[in-house]
């Protein structure tokens, strides 16, 4: 394993960019640009990829009007996986809203990044801000340029 290999700009820029077409196609009901994010190995709730599509196209479907908005996103990459963290708001109609964490887990398929599983959960990320000497004190070894 190479460390220079994890995080690397060209990655994290093509996973970003790939998680928010995820969102923008899941926001516009595009239920084909929204499923071909998904791995064939993808599974949810005893679910597989296929029978995922059918839940979200009926979700889509029962839905008047959607609002989506997804905050604070982070990208971690290795060269065969990767994870994107982000605060999700959604709302559906007057009658259903979630709001936390959504956390997508990504595999690179034949030279493609795909979703091979996702997590949500009721409580958001919050930002975190530390100073020098706190970051200092969390690793001594550590020496930050001034």
């Amino acid at each position: 394993n190479n460390p220079a290999e994890v995080n690397r700009p060209e990655d994290r820029q093509v996973v970003r960019q790939l998680a928010e077409q995820w969102v923008a196609d899941w926001a516009e009901r595009d239920l084909a640009g929204y499923m071909d994010a998904y791995s064939p190995d993808f599974v949810s709730s005893g679910r597989n990829r296929e029978g995922y599509r059918d839940y979200k196209a009926s979700v889509f479907r029962s839905y008047k009007n959607m609002d989506l908005k997804m905050t604070a996103m982070r990208t971690i990459t290795h060269p065969k996986y990767a994870v994107v963290f982000m605060n999700q708001d959604f709302r559906g109609d007057h009658r259903f809203r979630s709001r936390g964490r959504k956390i997508l887990y990504w595999r690179k398929e034949n030279q493609t990044w795909k979703i091979l599983q996702e997590v949500f959960g009721s409580i958001s990320f919050e930002t975190q801000t530390f100073s020098r000497k706190e970051v200092e004190a969390l690793n001594p070894i550590l020496t930050l340029s001034p």
